[in-house]
């Protein structure tokens, strides 16, 4: 009698054995899979840290300018970042800044908002913040237009939207839009500011 308990005692024993590993497995793809979305949202929150930083260093750079000068070309180049059309970043991507300065011209990036914009600047993230390479190559870039009040000729506090992306592999793309307006001499107020993408 002893012996045909344990029979079934091992048979029971193999079976809930079995039971769990069939559970544990149905469950590892939603683990891996929760893992990756988590990585995913992270490398995101840092793309946008990113833009937003690429957003004030712009904002500092004008607000040390000892006039805000009329036409925007004279805004131009921007002393901290390179001048390169285009970059390629690590998985072979080509960041083609000019198609995208087209883009934002024809309104098809910024719903709605055609200005006419320019190209700031753009430099590679890790120049700017080398503790980055958790999120791999990255660009990150920066376009400023002017926003024309009619009538308003030389407006000494003329208004200008600056659109501020970190460009990454696989087309990665997080950005950032301010208005900003010279105030005094030294002060440059962001009146608006948004997610972009």
């Amino acid at each position: 009698m002893v012996s045909s308990n344990r029979g079934a005692a091992l048979v029971i024993t193999m079976a809930v054995t079995f039971l769990l590993l069939g559970l544990i497995g149905s469950l590892l793809p939603f683990v891996v899979t929760e893992q990756q979305i988590v990585a995913n949202h992270r490398r995101a929150i840092q793309r946008q840290y990113a833009a937003e930083a690429g957003l004030e260093l712009v904002v500092q750079e004008l607000a040390h300018l000892p006039t805000w000068p009329l036409p925007l070309a004279d805004l131009l180049p921007s002393s901290l970042w390179s001048q390169v059309p285009r970059r390629v970043l690590e998985d072979g991507h080509i960041v083609d800044l000019a198609a995208m300065t087209d883009e934002l011209r024809q309104g098809d990036i910024m719903k709605g908002l055609a200005h006419d914009w320019t190209l700031y600047g753009h430099t590679r993230l890790e120049d700017v913040a080398p503790s980055t390479g958790a999120i791999g190559s990255h660009v990150l870039a920066a376009w400023v237009a002017e926003i024309r009040r009619p009538g308003a000729g030389g407006d000494p506090h003329a208004r200008l939207v600056i659109y501020a992306a970190a460009l990454g592999p696989g087309h990665a793309h997080r950005a950032v839009v301010a208005v900003v307006r010279r105030r005094t001499a030294q002060w440059v107020e962001v009146s608006a500011w948004s997610v972009a993408r």
